[in-house]
Order: structure tokens, then C-alpha cells, then sequence
């Protein structure tokens, strides 16, 4: 019956704390208690219709294996054969060069690249610029003197007009040239945007890596304590001010409301699962002695100083309740529907100083600094997260016996 009890507490703590926050923010892990009606009048997304400027006979002008295409942006399209494999990108110079007319209006242009962004061909498009400018135009061979130039050479060669159809020629030369300037900066972008997810890839990495020593030091602590040091420093740096991953009373606050975003935060998903149920299956604290990297930095300082303060007698009965007493106080507030941002009530966001506000970062100075002289003082007597994990954890005792 003991063993019951103890498991069944933490679990009706949680969902007392659900029921708070979802009675606080009118919905429950995303599900909306009061959802309103919109009428068919009113349509939720609003989407915009774009012509496609492409057909595939223009396409297979520049690419003659073609065997369909896929339209990625109005101006913008991949270009497939028949057996599925991409042979490169088709720009529209429409809409970026639609202020740029020749004799009579602008002339709509498609540019083919290959898959090394070297220009393959330019095809004029049905127009009504006089057909005789535009024949002069090909004649004289101007579309041929991009081909084989990458996009971002090509944006700055040196043409001249034709004469003879001078409007025509300036029009297409500086279509081409506005839309190759686009080009290289989707490109640049694409590159940016490459090199940001090798970046986030191997952040993730790193979090996994940070994951496993924590798991694998909390079920081995006698094999990993003499690593302890290094292990609470590598907590500090990575999870803390590398990574910015940790859990906070405003993250699980975030998630109770809206929902848990598990498809897109595999890592966070499992770290706050871990750092709930573990100690509930084990009755050992996981979270806060083997990965908080604000408990580790509070470490790391209380290196300077052997010896500690340690409270006693009132001082410690009093400090006692103060981490309970702060999450009950939140709990409270929140039952009262009061808007209170939770972030600020913890000083962890202070790894992201550069978004972190100036209480937050004064609360983690604080505590630093007196983590010199008392051990992880706010660990031990302030943090609400700390005391959120504790209620959690599975106790040795809950009931009394005979003999208390």
C-alpha cells in the first residue's frame, strides 16, 4: 500500500499542476476548452492565387530532356526527367524586372541553370514587343553570351545593346541582369541557410552527447563522481551557454497550454520526460544533480571557497519551505488567471544574455556570487523548478509508520 501511495502522489501532483495551467490558459496540451465558431464568411488562411509563368514548352527550349517541373516560387522552378533526377532551376525574370520594359512593354524571360548554377540558355516568352527588335535581338546572338557564366559572374558581365534594336536589347539585358542578382541572392541564402543546419545539426549532436553522459553518470554515479568537476563545467558550456536547453517552470508552462512540440523538439521532449518520470520510477533526482547547467554554473563558483555556510536551527526551517512556499505562490497566481511571464521568476534564461532582461540577469549574478559561500542556494532553497522535479520524485517514505 506504501509503495502505491508513493507513486500515486507524484502523479496527482501532476495533474493538479495540469489542471492549473489549463484552467489559467483556457486550453490543455493545445486543446482549447472554449473554442469559438468562425462563420463561413471568414476563411482562417488567406492565400494569394499565382499564375504560373511557366509551361513546359518554354522549359524544354532550355532543357530538352524535361519531363516535368515543379513551380518552388512564382519566378523560381526545379526542373525533373523522366526519371525523377533534377537537371536544374528555371527563373522567371517576371515579377523582378517588371518595371523594366523595351520598344513596346517588358519581355517576359526564362534563364535555365544546371545544378552547378551555370547558365545553360535564356528563352523569350511571348511578348508584345515587335517582333522584328526581337528577332534582330536573337540574330545577333546576345542570349548565347551568358551561357556557361555562373549566375553570380553573370549578374556583372560587361553587354552591350544591339544596335538597331537598342530598347529591345537594354530591356533584356537588364531583365537577366535583375533577376541574376536575385539568383545569387537566393543562393547566398541557401548557402546561409546550409551552413545554419550543419550548425544546428551538430548542436543537436552536442545535446545528445550532453543527454547520454548525464544518463549514463546518474545510473553510474561511483564511475563518473571522480569526473564530476569536468562533467558540471561541460554542462555549463553546453547545455547552458552553447545550446540555451534546459527546463524551466515557463517551458513546461508553455507546453502544458499549447501542446508538446515532439515532432520538432525530439531532444527537449525526451530531456523533460527524463527529468520527470525518472526520478518517479527511481526515487533519485535526475535533472537537477546530473544536467541543470544554472545548478552546475552555481557549482563551478562554490570551487573558490571550501567551506560553506550552512544554515541552522530557524534560518534552515525557514529556508526550508521558501521553494515550495515560491511554487505554490506561482500556482496560486496562476489559478487566479493572473498574466505573469514565469521566465522571469528563474534566472536560466541569463545564458541568453542577450535577450535575457535585466532582473533575470541580476537574479543569476546574485546567486553566483552567493554560491560562492552557500551551496547552489538557489538549487537548494529558491529554484520552483527544483521544487516542481522534487514533487515529482518518488520519496522512500510518504506515509509514517508505527514507530514514528
Amino acid at each position: 500500500m506504501k509503495k502505491v501511495v508513493r507513486y500515486l502522489l507524484p502523479i496527482l501532483f501532476l495533474f493538479v499542476f495540469f489542471a492549473i495551467i489549463g484552467y489559467n490558459s483556457g486550453s490543455l496540451f493545445g486543446y482549447k476548452f472554449n473554442k469559438t465558431e468562425i462563420s463561413s464568411s471568414q476563411d482562417s488562411s488567406i492565400s494569394k492565387s499565382v499564375t504560373d509563368q511557366f509551361t513546359l514548352e518554354d522549359i524544354k527550349i532550355l532543357f530538352p530532356n524535361v519531363a516535368s517541373y515543379s513551380v518552388k516560387a512564382v519566378d523560381k522552378a526545379i526542373v525533373y526527367d523522366a526519371n525523377n533526377q533534377i537537371l536544374g532551376e528555371a527563373y522567371h525574370t517576371l515579377p523582378k524586372a517588371k518595371d523594366i520594359r523595351g520598344f513596346a512593354d517588358v519581355i517576359p524571360l526564362i534563364i535555365g541553370c544546371d545544378n552547378n548554377k551555370q547558365i545553360i540558355g535564356i528563352a523569350v516568352q511571348k511578348n508584345n514587343e515587335t517582333p522584328a527588335f526581337i528577332n534582330r535581338v536573337i540574330s545577333t546572338g546576345l542570349l548565347d553570351k551568358w551561357k556557361g557564366k555562373l549566375a553570380s559572374d553573370a549578374v556583372t558581365l560587361n553587354i552591350d545593346a544591339v544596335t538597331g534594336a537598342t530598347m529591345s536589347s537594354s530591356c533584356i539585358i537588364n531583365s537577366i541582369k535583375t533577376r541574376l542578382a536575385s539568383s545569387v541572392e537566393e543562393i547566398a541564402k541557401e548557402k546561409e541557410e546550409q551552413a545554419k543546419f550543419y550548425k544546428e545539426l551538430s548542436y543537436e549532436i552536442l545535446a545528445w552527447i550532453c543527454l547520454l553522459i548525464s544518463i549514463a553518470a546518474y545510473f553510474k554515479q561511483t564511475s563518473f563522481g571522480k569526473y564530476r568537476k569536468f562533467l558540471i563545467v561541460l554542462f555549463v558550456i553546453i547545455p547552458g551557454f552553447i545550446l540555451g536547453r534546459f527546463v524551466s517552470l515557463g517551458l513546461l508552462k508553455a507546453w502544458v497550454s499549447n501542446g508538446i512540440p515532439y515532432s520538432t523538439q525530439i531532444f527537449m521532449t525526451v530531456l523533460v520526460l527524463l527529468a520527470i518520470f525518472l526520478p518517479m520510477i527511481t526515487g533519485r533526482a535526475f535533472y537537477c544533480v546530473w544536467y541543470c547547467p544554472f545548478g552546475a554554473a552555481q557549482e563551478v563558483f562554490g570551487m573558490f571557497i571550501k567551506y560553506k555556510y550552512t544554515p541552522k536551527f530557524k534560518v534552515a526551517n525557514i529556508l526550508k519551505w521558501t521553494r515550495p512556499t515560491l511554487l505554490f505562490l506561482i500556482l496560486v497566481l496562476l489559478l487566479f488567471k493572473l498574466n505573469i511571464d514565469i521566465y522571469e521568476f528563474e534566472p536560466f534564461s541569463a545564458f541568453m544574455f542577450k535577450s535575457a532582461s535585466v532582473f533575470v540577469l541580476s537574479l543569476a549574478i546574485v546567486f553566483l556570487i552567493l554560491s560562492v559561500f552557500i551551496r547552489r542556494p538557489w538549487c537548494n532553497y529558491f529554484c520552483p523548478t527544483g521544487q516542481f522535479l522534487e514533487t515529482c520524485r518518488r520519496k522512500k517514505t510518504t506515509i509514517p509508520t508505527k514507530k514514528d
